[in-house]
């Protein structure tokens, strides 16, 4: 199978592969302390998997750079909290196993890529492209990181799917023309999950790749 008609798989890391959305609030939510703004943890929570720059807009209506730099530092004190989600790594074997080709489509810097990688026990041979911020011009919804991500894999859209964890994800890969699977490990509800766009709704990634001979992901891979 060449290249560009081999199944491409893009997933999404903070959520889905890795368990980071609630680290991510608390850092953010210490963050807004720090800068004087009380900022409700919820609120924080429904942005987690959108742009840093949209978070900060809609909750205090504006993009800071000291909040930001605090963010940083809060999520990297927690970063050896962050634990992959069971089966994850397994999932990512199973698609390159079945012919598929792997990316780990983010936006977050390479230095915070690295703790995903640590707890996936994965380095980057171990996967078919890693896309990091400095790849994308513009953080979701907008469709920059799965555009990137499907190019380094070579791919097409129409032989590629999206795997994540927020209506996000889903806008994003909707944008890019790319069909989604999504999990619930973000913390987003089946409904609103299917409402957003995604064709199927799995609790997390060890479901689906225990199930992934009757779901979406299996179909693209044997290529129906």
């Amino acid at each position: 199978m060449s290249a560009d008609t081999a199944p491409v798989v893009l997933f999404d890391v903070d959520g889905t592969l890795t368990d980071t959305n609630y680290l991510h609030t608390l850092a953010w939510r210490r963050a807004f302390l720090d800068n004087g703004h009380d900022v409700a943890s919820w609120r924080i929570h429904r942005l987690i998997g959108a742009s840093g720059t949209k978070l900060m807009e809609d909750c205090i209506g504006r993009e800071d750079e000291d909040v930001k730099s605090a963010w940083r530092s809060h999520f990297e004190e927690l970063a050896p909290e962050v634990q992959a989600f069971p089966g994850a790594r397994d999932l990512i074997r199973t698609v390159q196993d079945r012919g598929g080709r792997a990316v780990l489509a983010t936006s977050s810097p390479e230095d915070l890529v690295a703790h995903h990688l640590r707890a996936l026990d994965l380095d980057e041979s171990g996967v078919d492209g890693i896309t990091t911020d400095t790849d994308v011009a513009h953080a979701k919804p907008a469709p920059d990181v799965f555009l990137t991500a499907l190019a380094k894999a070579d791919g097409a859209a129409s032989r590629a799917v999206v795997i994540g964890d927020t209506g996000w994800d889903l806008q994003a890969a909707k944008a890019a023309g790319i069909g989604a699977l999504a999990v619930r490990t973000g913390g987003w509800g089946h409904d609103e999950l299917v409402q957003a766009g995604a064709v199927e709704v799995h609790d997390d990634v060890g479901t689906l790749c225990r199930d992934v001979e009757t779901s979406a992901l299996g179909d693209l891979l044997r290529g129906a």
